[in-house]
């Protein structure tokens, strides 16, 4: 552990600094040992937000629309008795196919971002061939505010802001699915916080 008084690494286990000769009590002793084990403490996931399908506002529907008018019509043309109805055919199950490969584009893109919220650190993800990766630590979060559309309040999805103490990155996302659930999980890990704040003031 530290001393407390000239930071230099002594035994966990004795009563005065050899260094300073500053006594240490078993109070002070245990909150060393403490402050010692939680910065050693390995990062784990608390928390992961995803983004809603409904990001992509009208992409989708149009791209469903679209894929089933031109199956169907591929189908009744291959089924028809008429040559050149089975020839055009081919272009129909071309625009199926476009429109199927922007479904699932649209489906795994949405799929692959996500937010991690760890003990220590929070981490966005983004992107599926062009991978992005953002990394800050946890610093202390000052407000969790959200805005959420009719639409929003109907599909559960909004967009969210996190500000955070200092310069670091905020967090300012658009269709994250269940917003309320991350914001109360915030609320309570700030309460938490508070807290502990308060409780190593009385100590110190």
């Amino acid at each position: 552990m530290l001393c407390k008084n000239c930071k230099k690494e002594i035994s966990d286990n004795v009563s005065f600094c050899p260094f300073c000769g500053y006594s240490i009590s078993e109070n002070e002793n245990n909150a060393l040992n403490t402050d010692s084990v939680n910065k050693n403490a390995p990062s784990l996931l608390e928390y992961t937000a995803r983004r809603s399908i409904w990001y992509y506002k009208i992409r989708l529907p149009i791209c469903l629309i679209l894929a089933l008018i031109s199956l169907i019509s591929a189908i009744s043309m291959v089924a028809s008795t008429v040559d050149e109805y089975k020839t055009s055919s081919i272009f129909y199950f071309i625009i199926f196919g476009i429109c199927l490969a922007v479904i699932l584009f649209t489906f795994f893109e949405t799929k692959f971002f996500k937010i991690e919220i760890y003990t220590d650190k929070i981490k966005m993800y983004s992107g599926i061939f062009n991978r992005k990766e953002h990394n800050a630590l946890m610093t202390p979060i000052l407000s969790v505010n959200i805005e959420q559309s009719i639409w929003g309040q109907i599909f559960n999805y909004g967009n969210i802001r996190i500000d955070r103490m200092g310069q670091g990155w905020d967090i300012n996302t658009q269709y994250i699915k269940n917003p309320k659930k991350l914001k109360n999980y915030l609320e309570t890990k700030i309460t938490s916080v508070k807290k502990d704040n308060i409780g190593m003031n009385l100590f110190n």
